[in-house]
């Protein structure tokens, strides 16, 4: 059976669909390798890089759709585990919350949407 999507635009977050994942600098992707290969090892929160909290509306997606029956889950039972942001310079058009740089989601989209829908704040790992 297919899973249901929905559109992370729903939940009034921004959505950048010029992003490519390609045109990060390669000094920031190493930096975003190694803050992914922490928090895939983190056993406890205690275990996680350094974050801090973003409120949803300052992050802009990379993914346009969700799968809906994963993000009732976290809804219903959030994740503490942080998102991983990478902060790039603003290019042209600046979303909200912008002061120069955009906070791009890397990894954590359906908990960001969570987030949103339940009027909390993420804990971001951000790389740059």
């Amino acid at each position: 059976m297919k899973p249901i999507t929905v559109s992370i635009l729903t939940f009034g977050i921004d959505i950048d669909p010029n992003f490519i994942a390609s045109s990060i600098p390669a000094s920031l992707q190493e930096q975003l390798d190694e803050a992914e290969v922490a928090l895939d090892a983190a056993v406890t929160a205690d275990d996680y890089p350094a974050t801090m909290k973003l409120s949803p509306r300052q992050l802009v997606a990379t993914q346009a759709e969700l799968d809906f029956k994963r993000l009732t889950e976290l809804v219903n039972e959030p994740s503490t585990k942080p998102v991983l942001v990478v902060k790039l310079p603003c290019a042209g058009v600046c979303f909200e919350g912008c002061s120069g740089y955009t906070h791009f989601i890397l990894d954590g989209h359906h908990r960001v949407a969570s987030a949103r829908l339940r009027g909390v704040d993420v804990e971001a790992v951000v790389v740059g």
